[in-house]
C-alpha cells in the first residue's frame, strides 16, 4: 500500500482539524485523525508509532466522553 502517502494525508487532515477546532482541542474529529494515523502505522508494521497515535486518540475520547460510563468510541 501507499502508507507514506496515507500518513501525509492524515497528518494534513489532523492539522486542518486542529485549526478548525481551536476552541475544542479534544473534538472527536481530532481523535479520529489520531486513530487513522494509528491504523496506518499498524498496517505498515510500525507498532510503536501505532501505539502512540492510538493512545492519543483514546485519551482524547476518554476526555470527550468522561460524562458517560460507557461509549462505543472508547471501545474502538
Amino acid at each position: 500500500g501507499e502508507y507514506d502517502a496515507a500518513i501525509k494525508y492524515y497528518k494534513d487532515a489532523l492539522e486542518i482539524r486542529k485549526q478548525v477546532y481551536t476552541s475544542n482541542p479534544t473534538h472527536p474529529n481530532i481523535a479520529a485523525s489520531y486513530t487513522g494515523l494509528g491504523n496506518v502505522f499498524y498496517a505498515k508494521g510500525e507498532y510503536d508509532a501505532a501505539i502512540k497515535y492510538h493512545k492519543l486518540s483514546l485519551e482524547m475520547k476518554q476526555t470527550v466522553y468522561a460524562h458517560t460510563l460507557v461509549h462505543p468510541d472508547i471501545a474502538m
